[in-house]
């Protein structure tokens, strides 16, 4: 069998790998989860289906830009994702209304 150590140093146990799945086919009772969103230009070691990103710079007025800004915090979003995924919907409209034609 494989031997696994934690970050900090702990051997990590054949018990504990079965006390940590009850745990999750339980639903992880008594347990608050707080999901972790990586920041989307770093890529982590495990994904396979990441794409690069790369800064790119655009101009707008402040005015549209706070509009940006409001729009992406009512959202729960960074204002990068935020411009992303409405340039990402403007194009899927677009190519729709185009092949619609």
């Amino acid at each position: 069998m494989a031997e696994y150590i934690a970050e900090d140093g702990t051997l990590i146990t054949e018990e504990m790998i079965d006390q940590w799945v009850n745990e999750a086919e339980q639903g992880f009772p008594h347990s608050i989860i707080t999901p972790i969103r990586p920041l989307a230009w770093r890529a982590m070691k495990q994904q396979t289906d990441y794409t690069p990103m790369k800064p790119h710079a655009i101009r707008m007025t402040d005015m549209l830009w706070q509009r940006v800004k409001k729009a992406a915090k009512e959202q729960n979003m960074d204002t990068s994702t935020y411009v992303r995924q409405a340039i990402a919907r403007a194009l899927t409209e677009d190519a729709r209304n185009t092949s619609a034609a």
